[in-house]
């Protein structure tokens, strides 16, 4: 699953899309339905996505998405490409772009956290893993600090993420033998 920082509020149809950005020319119909509006990296079926200009169109392989584009682009494309040709691209990006997505409510995080934390082991549980598996046989941390944590983590069975408890009921914290480690407890909830 990738971060989503965004609500997605499709799909969408080209009539949607329509009435909010001026459309030179396309060979979609007015109610094809797009799931999403991504960029070309990302591109994949019922999508929109976009080409700037200074794009090398050669490079990309757009052939499951229909394609926003500048009139100069579309002499680029080939016969095959799905498109919407506009005059400009960075405004109908924006303005689509809000018309997809909104800000997630502060309800709706806290519910996706909450949803998280159920998936979450206990310190309890996590420390019986720990019993039965051999934490010496990890390679010892070099430039990057975090890495010796990550692959207790990856050992443990848990997520490598950044959120502020590994476990349901508290974290997992790891130090080099002999290294002095302070902890300060802040009332997180």
């Amino acid at each position: 699953m990738y971060p989503s920082f965004f609500k997605n509020l499709g799909p969408f149809n080209l009539g949607n899309i329509s009435s909010i950005i001026d459309i030179i020319s396309t060979n979609i119909k007015k109610d094809y339905q797009f799931t999403d509006f991504l960029g070309i990296a990302n591109s994949k079926e019922n999508t929109l996505t976009f080409i700037n200009d200074n794009e090398d169109i050669k490079k990309i392989n757009s052939s499951k998405s229909v394609i926003l584009c500048s009139k100069k682009k579309l002499s680029q494309l080939k016969n095959n490409h799905s498109y919407i040709a506009v005059d400009d691209v960075h405004h109908s990006v924006a303005k689509i772009s809000n018309l997809f997505y909104r800000n997630y409510s502060s309800n709706e995080i806290n519910d996706m956290a909450d949803e998280k934390e159920k998936e979450l082991p206990t310190v309890q549980q996590t420390a019986m893993r720990a019993n039965s598996v051999n934490l010496g046989k990890l390679e010892k941390p070099n430039r990057n600090k975090g890495s010796r944590g990550n692959a207790v983590e990856i050992a443990l069975g848990l997520n490598n993420t950044n959120t502020l408890k590994d476990c349901k009921n508290g974290d997992v914290k790891t130090v080099t033998i002999g290294q002095t480690s302070a902890v300060t407890q802040l009332k997180h909830t």
